[in-house]
């Protein structure tokens, strides 16, 4: 049987100190996730070991101070408390007050930029329970990667201090299915041309061709943004930049760290 990684929300809902020590010991199985990501899961799930879920005292606070430079490790961390949060509906809708408003109304430093589809079912500041001025997001249907978005994610790495992006994939989205059926019409074939090449990586392979091609073409545009030179490939090899892909999934609300 395939080995699942876990989803993050998953793994701190279980609590378990098997579960726990389960997670630990696949660490060394194979380079699915940067260890340090096994870690911050392994951090949650001792955290809710006896307890099934965290307390409300323990999650993020909404209108905290927020620090001019957070790390990537950091910043995962809030999107995944976010998202947990989100699939427990026990949302906390963090800095979405008139003071915030303000306080970011001359300058911005979110946590993150996010790449995400456009997708009405997919929004980034809702699954991961962020508010104004927290998530760099930019949104086209189906992931596609362009000029104008390697540029955006240049200007929140170099200019905003960005230190993670998050490319977002999701199930079932209408542009891959476009593109796998080959049935557009119109400027769609733009899209189309762009996720070509994710179902050419998984000709043959068993499993549902719509999901399968979904994870192929956010592994892609990962690929293609951590090698884009000068300045994000520079960021990455500097560690000053972690860039990460992981996958929504439309009847969960949880989103799964991908194969890195």
């Amino acid at each position: 049987m395939k080995h699942r990684v876990p989803y993050f929300s998953e793994v701190i809902a279980r609590g378990r100190v098997k579960f726990c020590r389960s997670i630990a010991s696949h660490s060394g199985r194979g380079p699915l996730v940067p260890r340090f990501i096994y870690v911050l899961i392994l951090s949650f799930a001792v955290v809710g070991c006896g307890h099934g879920e965290l307390k409300p005292e323990t999650q993020v606070l909404g209108n905290a101070p927020r620090a001019l430079s957070l790390g990537s490790e950091q910043a995962l961390r809030k999107l995944f408390e976010g998202n947990q949060r989100y699939v427990q509906d026990r949302l906390i809708h963090p800095d979405q007050s008139r003071s915030r408003v303000r306080e970011v109304s001359n300058e911005q430093h979110p946590i993150a930029a996010i790449l995400g589809c456009a997708d009405s079912r997919v929004p980034p500041e809702i699954i991961f329970d962020q508010g104004i001025g927290d998530l760099f997001v930019v949104r086209e249907a189906g992931n596609i990667i362009d000029d104008a978005v390697i540029a955006s994610m240049e200007y929140a790495a170099v200019h905003l201090g960005v230190s993670l992006i998050f490319i977002l994939g999701h199930e079932r989205c209408g542009a891959i299915e476009a593109a796998v059926h080959n049935q557009y019409e119109g400027h769609i074939g733009t899209l189309v041309d762009a996720i070509s090449p994710a179902i050419d990586l998984v000709q043959g392979k068993e499993g549902d061709p719509i999901d399968l091609v979904s994870r192929a073409h956010v592994d892609l545009v990962r690929t293609k943004l951590m090698n884009s030179r000068p300045v994000l490939r520079a960021r990455l090899e500097s560690k000053q930049l972690l860039i990460v892909s992981g996958y929504y999934d439309l009847d969960s609300g949880r989103v799964e760290i991908l194969k890195q």
